[in-house]
């Protein structure tokens, strides 16, 4: 019996397993078609911002010398996302760099074959750049129990940029038990 087991009854995510992404990538480039190819450069594309990631030191810096400000604009601009300033804002940039730092290598180039039988929730954002919905595809192997809500016409920041919406997805998936 695992730790969680009988304290989380459901889960909802907007992104899938790390580990999941890194049988994804495995998957496409053993099968070199170009649709597969297509999508595979697509999210390297996507991903490269992890790469940079894995330098030690630089981007913790930067998020706390003014890159929150410069991730503001981005926002603004790509996600057309008006992110008020907040005092927090550059160390949870930092903070965030280290989780990626922790989990994405591992992840991508020693994925795991992990799962879970609880109740899963996917919200697929429409016009995420980073997380397209096919990301999500063969998720059942992970999460025999997930189940596709009506796709978000939102992009990748829709907690921020749709949280009623959001916090209304997963309440109704929640008040389903």
């Amino acid at each position: 019996m695992g730790y969680l087991d009988g304290r989380v009854l459901s889960y909802t995510t907007a992104v899938p397993p790390l580990d999941h992404i890194g049988l994804w990538f495995k998957k496409l480039a053993l099968t070199p078609r170009p649709k597969n190819l297509q999508k595979l450069v697509r999210q390297v594309l996507g991903s490269a911002y992890w790469l940079f990631f894995q330098i030690p030191v630089i981007p913790e810096a930067l998020w706390r010398h003014g890159f929150d400000h410069v991730w503001r604009s981005y926002l603004g601009k790509i996600e057309k996302l008006d992110l008020l300033p907040h005092a927090s804002l550059a160390e949870d940039g930092a903070y965030g760099v280290q989780i990626y730092r922790a989990n994405a290598i591992r992840s991508l180039l020693f994925p795991q074959q992990t799962s879970t039988t609880l109740p899963v929730q996917l919200l697929i954002m429409q016009h995420d750049p980073y997380v397209p919905a096919w990301l999500f595809d063969g998720i059942e192997t992970f999460a025999p129990n997930a189940r596709h809500v009506q796709t978000m016409a939102a992009g990748h920041w829709s907690a921020i940029s749709h949280p009623d919406e959001y916090a209304s997805h997963i309440r109704n998936f929640v008040n389903g038990f």
